[in-house]
């Protein structure tokens, strides 16, 4: 029988270089170098380098070893190759340019908390004309429960050619929950598009409006919802695939080269389907209404409702004035009525089905004009009772 007590102290200190990491036949980086030192509390790794093909990142790392204390940590990279970086997280199909500089720093216990900024810049994305952004970023992480939360701060950046402010935020761990409230003004679309889609090289003006996206437990691209409202400035509509197919229906000359204007833009996504609540454009010659559903699998279900003016021949506008509408004294649902019946005599309607890729386009005839539509093409005759002119 007996009893044995002892007290260890802990200590060491050293630095360590390791060199040409790579992981899967793809190298991460030239060079990590850490000085670190520990005791029974903590481990102290300083000065930390990581030197990449391009770019560096830089460390300083307080991490407790009991449950008693807390650490803290400093991160901050220089001038990191996002083309590199794809490489490296194999998502290289982005076409991704230019360089990530950050500065992170925050607190390590029971939960990891920091804060800091997150800058790109000339960083392009499907090789579209490079941008420059800092965005502050907040994030807290529970390594025990296994989830996390990240938050870009309401900032204002210049994307696109204008301008994007807004919040966004992500919740991650065994599902991955995310939102976004963004107001976009004076964006160019062309470039917007190019960076999302497969589709390129068009002039669609300038994009402004608010665009929402949110998901919970997102598992695939079905489990997002969102939506836009918003307008579209000096727009050449008519060049985007389907509509280019549309305009050569509509005109015996070409809608392609001409501008637009659009200020009824609503869509809403939900299930893998984008509604086409409101999109029409409008110029001197022609007014163009689509209403009806795309799909992210590529599927079309449009219509479209257009009335094109004809040289030497009356106008719409014309045409009302000289009709008895122009002279309608009835209840604003009568004249609704009324009106729905005149357009449908004067404009020409188009199904559009098949998909993105190989659109099926023709001639609806028969058809009626939709009674949201019909403050779009009569708005300019003056004629529209205030009840329909506010939406009621």
């Amino acid at each position: 029988n007996g009893e044995i007590t002892w007290d260890v102290e802990v200590l060491g200190e050293g630095r360590f270089e390791v060199t040409n990491v790579s992981w899967d036949r793809k190298q991460i980086t030239q060079q990590v170098s850490v000085r670190f030192s520990f005791d029974e509390s903590q481990l102290l790794l300083d000065d930390v380098k990581m030197n990449l093909e391009t770019g560096q990142v830089l460390a300083d790392i307080n991490m407790p070893l009991s449950g008693q204390s807390a650490g803290q940590f400093r991160v901050e990279t220089r001038h990191l190759s996002l083309e590199n970086l794809s490489k490296i997280f194999d998502i290289e199909d982005w076409e991704m340019d230019g360089f990530l500089d950050s500065r992170i720093e925050g607190r390590i216990g029971e939960r990891i908390i920091g804060r800091g900024i997150v800058g790109f810049d000339r960083a392009s994305l499907h090789k579209v004309a490079g941008q420059s952004a800092k965005v502050p970023i907040a994030f807290e992480v529970s390594p025990l429960a296994q989830r996390g939360h990240v938050e870009l701060r309401r900032s204002k950046l210049r994307l696109f050619g204008g301008t994007v402010s807004g919040t966004a935020s992500a919740e991650f761990g065994t599902r991955f929950d995310m939102k976004t409230d963004l107001q976009l003004a004076n964006v160019h679309s062309g470039n917007l598009i190019e960076a999302v889609t497969d589709f390129g090289g068009f002039d669609q003006g300038r994009l402004t409006g608010r665009l929402k996206i949110s998901g919970r437990d997102i598992r695939s691209p079905r489990d997002f919802k969102g939506s836009f409202a918003g307008s579209l400035d000096r727009a050449a509509a008519f060049e985007l695939p389907v509509l280019d197919q549309v305009g050569r229906l509509l005109s015996t000359g070409s809608l392609g080269d001409r501008s637009f204007e659009s200020d009824d833009i609503k869509l809403t996504l939900s299930r893998g389907r984008l509604q086409v609540d409101q999109l029409n454009f409008q110029n001197s010659i022609a007014k163009v209404a689509v209403d009806g559903s795309m799909f992210l699998d590529g599927r079309l279900d449009l219509q479209v409702a257009a009335r094109v003016e004809r040289l030497n021949q009356p106008t719409l506008v014309d045409e009302l004035l000289g009709s008895p509408l122009a002279r309608f004294s009835g209840s604003p649902t009568a004249f609704a009525a009324q009106a729905i019946e005149f357009l449908s005599n004067r404009v020409a309607f188009l199904s559009v089905g098949g998909t993105i890729n190989r659109p099926n386009v023709r001639v609806d005839a028969g058809r009626q004009v939709r009674a949201e539509a019909v403050r779009f093409f009569l708005r300019d005759s003056g004629l529209i009772p205030s009840a329909i002119q506010a939406g009621n």
